[in-house]
């Protein structure tokens, strides 16, 4: 057995000898263990692990760093990734990384290919991202209902400064595992925001609000509400907060919109009704009694 460093990926078979090529960079060393690989007669003996010897042809070489993460297909059935940067050439005004990415649930139609992309990333002297060549990564999924999970990279905020000991991480993806909506939260502009199980937040609507240039002219239905009449004006409508509209504040109770100067005039007129309706009583009860003491 040997390794040697050629051209990226793949098992080649040849001359009687078994040469893993790893690809570029010291994260890709190549660590096979003998229990790797069983022995089994063609007598239908036991099987049993082979003696080999070996042997390295050359050593691994260049600065890289790999980092692992989850990704999510259509179904949202988690998918293991592992990407691995490798210094590929220095110039005077720029360097150069290759990135390869593989994947062990990766299951195209044929074959069984753990490569699901590769690319270069390019930093100028600033140690910013320069160029990038390619930036997908397409992992099949023939065995599952899902469909193919193809997604894209997003080297913006990794720089090529010198350290003494490189990292590499994914901070941030757009996909997830299956969830159930928990509960909603209501923004100061309207937005209504869903909070799910799995951790994810999206918008589920938007509160629309109406002004009236003449509010006293809306029609009272009851209950607190009111619709358009034909002296409250044309609505204009909008989200909270633009062209003069009012604001929602979440989590609160909506105070009284009663006209208190109307109600207390009302509550005096019925208060002196009850009053004058009273005294009716009063006056009709006592000439009632006193026809009663005229007849006896």
């Amino acid at each position: 057995m040997r390794s040697r460093r050629a051209a990226q990926g793949g098992l080649v078979l040849g001359d009687g000898q078994i040469q893993i090529v790893s690809n570029n960079g010291t994260a890709n060393a190549v660590t096979i263990p003998l229990t790797a690989f069983q022995m089994t007669p063609a007598s239908g003996a036991a099987t049993t692990d082979p003696i080999l010897n070996f042997s390295t042809t050359q050593q691994a070489v260049g600065q890289s760093i790999s980092t692992n993460f989850i990704a999510y297909d259509s179904l949202g059935i988690p998918v293991n990734v592992t990407v691995t940067m490798a210094l590929q050439n220095v110039s005077g005004n720029s360097t150069t990384y290759r990135w390869f990415a593989s994947s062990p649930d990766n299951e195209p139609t044929s074959g069984n290919s753990t490569a699901v992309g590769t690319g270069l990333v390019t930093f100028n002297g600033n140690g910013d991202v320069e160029s990038v060549t390619n930036d997908t990564i397409s992992i099949e999924r023939s065995k599952v209902a899902s469909q193919s999970l193809q997604f894209n990279l997003n080297f913006d905020a990794v720089s090529g400064l010198a350290t003494t000991t490189p990292t590499l991480s994914v901070t941030n993806q757009d996909g997830s595992a299956p969830g159930t909506l928990t509960s909603y939260n209501i923004g100061s502009s309207g937005a209504i925001q869903g909070v799910y199980s799995n951790g994810v937040t999206r918008t589920l609507g938007q509160i629309q609000l109406a002004n009236f240039t003449n509010p006293a002219g809306l029609i009272q239905e009851g209950a607190n509400t009111f619709s358009s009449g034909v002296n409250s004006g044309l609505p204009v409508q909008g989200t909270p907060g633009t062209q003069g509209i009012g604001t929602v504040i979440s989590g609160s109770l909506e105070e009284s919109n009663t006209d208190i100067g109307t109600s207390l005039v009302g509550l005096i007129l019925a208060s002196t009704a009850y009053q004058g309706n009273a005294q009716i009583v009063t006056t009709t009860n006592q000439l009632y009694n006193d026809l009663l003491t005229l007849t006896r």
